[in-house]
């Protein structure tokens, strides 16, 4: 019969460590007490790369001689061949591996296991050698780091483990080097094998109060009183304040009301109580939800005792979840009632998206509002949620249904709460998109045979980004047969999905929308968009657009007409009329010409007529004036003047005060000379005087 391989790889790892070990009439391996802490073995154990079917063959074979280990240069079978070599290895033998190893040490952990195996069997036998063979380790590791003023994972490991046998050896070891740096690794692990020998040395530096915490939340396992009192004597206030909060949260674990107690016993402030029982409350929650409940009750509401409610429902309905539905049933009505009632929900639907429906459908929909936290975590290829507290996402559970019966799920979408995260429409855009992609020809027919009338009909369009070009254009064919409201969403989107494959037909479907205001609106974005990718083509749409619509391509197209040729910008720009050009094209033709030639842009804006256009041409000219691409001034004088030949005098305010303000954080006595020379109201100026 096979050596059971678990209990090998732990038997594995302890020998090498000189851990003790038992084992019983089971035939299952257990730690003696007092063998290496919890700590110290688990990272062994994390970082155990011995597959198990490798840990089952090589139980049975004798130890490697000293230079088959040493000639293994693969990590994971030097860590193997050292794990057996140092099993049962004699002191000779380890010293001879520690004097004659050179494995290399990385980031890696099979390499640093393979070490820690040989430090900790050294440390069974000698200590002092076992340090010795550290600091040669780490001078190989870490050539430029100072011992003494910094601790390695090595130190760390040769503490810990030492601490577990012999604690006292171990805290006097730490407190000999440098207690600041090296006790904090050691005092917590050895308070659990020797709390006077961990309580010695705390009364010895109280110059270190950091170090307390660990200790005292080991003492409060055990006489929670005089924990309490010396985290109560701590000089260091977030020092105190924290080993307080970890006594206190122990000591409700075994006596909530002695707690309680002794909370309102310290004469806190209302708000340090409050967050000592919230703490308190969230340690009880795993092992006494009642008591938890009881202490939730006595707090405010708010985000951290809704939080915490939260952990408490999760925790009912994992542990009984009939029992956590009639107590959800039971609440008053409000947040806490619907979460109680989600969680419980979940726990009986069990991940089962047609018994989570017919749940809500029996409890109210209205639940399904906590149920869309955007926590994803039902698995539709496999089914079942992906952990035991995680939440089955309602619309998550709607796409399971809709693989199969799609009509019936964006049924059960409308009943979704409008308020919930993502809400109901974005359920139905989830359900659509799957739909729509899988099916388009089947989704078309119940669009325009089944869905009219629905109030939401608006919503129901097909995503049509996500189709291919030819399931795009089966939705084409059909547009005309759409409803109105939805036969215009989806022209426009058609429109923007065939702007680069056929530009003239995505301008006559954004032509063809109803609402003038929004056929505008997709006829310039249309041309914009076409710009980067062809000019040519964007240039003739631009001349058919509408007056109204032209201001939003006319920008964009300055742009890449500039960056080609700056004559030919101008040329095309002087030959637009002022109309369709809109008043932002003319600022953004004013700064980018002057990065062309400043002298020419200036002429051109004198000679354009007065208009509003010319007014937001001499306010760009004026900014790019006052300040250029570096931060650096330009000319002030200059840029004070062409403000000042703005017409409109509302903008002529705001252009003026702006290049007083971006004078002020470069030159204070330039922005103080352009003040007092603008025309600005004596009010004004008076209140733009007091920010000098």
């Amino acid at each position: 019969m096979p050596f059971p391989t678990n209990a090998f790889r732990w038997l594995l790892i302890a020998g090498a460590l000189g851990i003790g070990v038992e084992v019983g009439m089971s035939g299952r391996a257990r730690f003696v007490p007092d063998a290496v802490g919890d700590e110290t073995a688990q990272e062994i154990q994390v970082g155990d790369l011995v597959p198990a079917t490798v840990a089952e063959t090589i139980a049975h074979r004798e130890r490697p001689a000293l230079q088959e280990v040493l000639a293994a240069t693969d990590k994971v079978n030097a860590f193997q061949l050292a794990g057996r070599f140092l099993a049962d290895a004699p002191v000779e033998d380890v010293r001879a591996l520690a004097e004659a190893w050179e494995h290399k040490v990385d980031d890696e952990r099979a390499p640093q296991n393979a070490w820690k195996l040989l430090l900790g069997r050294m440390l069974a036998f000698n200590p002092v050698a076992a340090f010795e063979l550290g600091a040669r380790l780490r001078a190989n590791i870490y050539p430029k780091s100072d011992p003494t003023k910094s601790i390695t994972w090595i130190e760390q490991f040769l503490l810990k483990t030492w601490a577990t046998s012999d604690a006292r050896a171990a805290l006097a070891y730490a407190s000999e080097r440098d207690p600041e740096e090296w006790l904090p690794d050691v005092l917590g692990i050895a308070a659990r094998h020797d709390m006077n020998a961990a309580l010695r040395v705390l009364e010895a530096h109280p110059d270190l109060p950091s170090i307390a915490v660990k200790v005292l939340e080991q003492l409060a396992k055990t006489d929670p009183g005089d924990a309490l009192k010396r985290a109560i004597a701590i000089d260091d206030d977030t020092v105190r304040e924290s080993a307080r909060r970890v006594v206190l949260t122990e000591w409700a674990k075994t006596d909530a009301d002695a707690a309680m107690a002794a909370i309102q016993g310290l004469g806190l402030s209302r708000q340090q109580s409050l967050d000592h029982t919230k703490n308190i409350a969230a340690a009880l929650i795993p092992t006494a939800p009642e008591v938890a409940e009881k202490l939730l009750a006595t707090l405010p509401e708010g985000y951290s005792r809704f939080w915490l409610f939260e952990r408490l429902a999760k925790e009912k309905a994992k542990i009984d979840p009939d029992a956590a539905l009639q107590w959800a049933q039971a609440l008053p009505p409000g947040n806490e009632r619907q979460q109680a009632l989600a969680y419980t929900i979940n726990s009986l639907a069990a991940g089962d998206p047609r018994k989570l429906v017919a749940l809500l459908d029996q409890f109210g929909w209205d639940i399904a509002n906590n149920l869309m936290s955007g926590r994803k975590t039902y698995q539709l290829n496999g089914g079942g949620s992906s952990g035991s507290g995680s939440v089955l996402d309602a619309s998550d559970a709607l796409l399971d249904i809709a693989r199969t019966n799609p009509e019936e799920a964006i049924k059960l979408a409308l009943k979704l709460p409008s308020s919930s995260s993502g809400g109901r429409s974005g359920a139905l855009g989830e359900l659509i998109r799957e739909w729509s992609t899988r099916d388009i020809a089947g989704y078309l027919d119940w669009l325009t045979e089944a869905a009219p009338g629905t109030a939401i009909i608006d919503k129901l369009q097909p995503d049509i980004y996500s189709l291919p070009l030819e399931q795009a254009e089966q939705v084409a064919q059909r547009l005309e047969s759409l409803e109105p409201v939805l036969r215009d969403a989806v022209a426009a989107e058609l429109g923007r999905r065939f702007a680069e494959s056929d530009p003239d037909r995505a301008y006559a479907l954004a032509d063809s929308l109803a609402d003038e205001g929004t056929r505008n609106r997709e006829l310039g974005e249309l041309v914009r968009s076409l710009v980067g990718i062809d000019l040519e083509k964007s240039l003739e749409l631009f001349d058919q657009l509408p007056t109204a619509a032209a201001p939003d391509a006319a920008s964009r197209m300055l742009s890449e007409l500039m960056t080609q040729s700056p004559e030919t910008a101008f040329a095309w720009f002087n030959q637009q009329d002022p109309k369709r050009l809109g008043t932002a094209s003319f600022a953004h033709m004013a700064k980018l010409q002057f990065r062309v030639d400043p002298r020419a842009t200036s002429q051109w804006v004198a000679e354009l007529p007065p208009s509003e256009g010319r007014d937001y041409a001499a306010g760009s000219l004026s900014r790019a004036l006052s300040v250029d691409g570096s931060g650096n001034p330009v000319d002030y004088d200059a840029a004070r003047q062409w403000a000042e030949s703005v017409d409109d005098p509302t903008l002529r305010e705001g252009y003026l005060k702006e290049i007083i303000e971006r004078a002020q954080k470069l030159d204070v006595d330039a922005a103080r000379g352009l003040l007092d020379s603008s025309s600005l109201s004596p009010e004004t100026k008076q209140e733009l005087s007091r920010e000098f």
